[in-house]
């Protein structure tokens, strides 16, 4: 599996995340949940206007895209931690891979969207 393959792989799966939690959002609508975090969302997500929904849904998606290619120019080897003696590596069944998946990522996100 090459770098591309594998910024397709990881895309695929931050769209799905992405739109499980909204859908719970509109499910939970009106609905009491336990849990502080998904609390806190919904009463925000429910005091906003749909076009603010719509905001709100390009800025998360905005920072997923930031957050995830970041992480990801550190194991390209784009980026280093101090910390580390060592560059992270990624390796698919035993392979080394790496080098461009945020540059795919970058690219697939400029051209195609989120």
């Amino acid at each position: 599996m090459n770098s591309e393959e594998i910024a397709i792989l990881f895309r695929k799966e931050m769209r799905k995340d992405f739109e499980y939690y909204f859908k719970v959002l509109n499910k939970l609508s009106g609905k009491s949940v336990k849990d502080i975090y998904w609390n806190s969302a919904q009463e925000l997500y429910n005091s906003i206007s749909e076009k603010n929904k719509e905001n709100l849904k390009i800025f998360i998606q905005l920072i997923i895209t930031e957050v995830t290619t970041n992480m990801f120019s550190f194991v390209d080897g784009i980026a280093t931690f101090n910390e580390l003696e060592g560059p992270l590596e990624l390796y698919c069944n035993g392979i080394k891979v790496g080098g461009s998946i945020e540059e795919y990522l970058r690219i697939f996100f400029e051209e195609e969207g989120f």
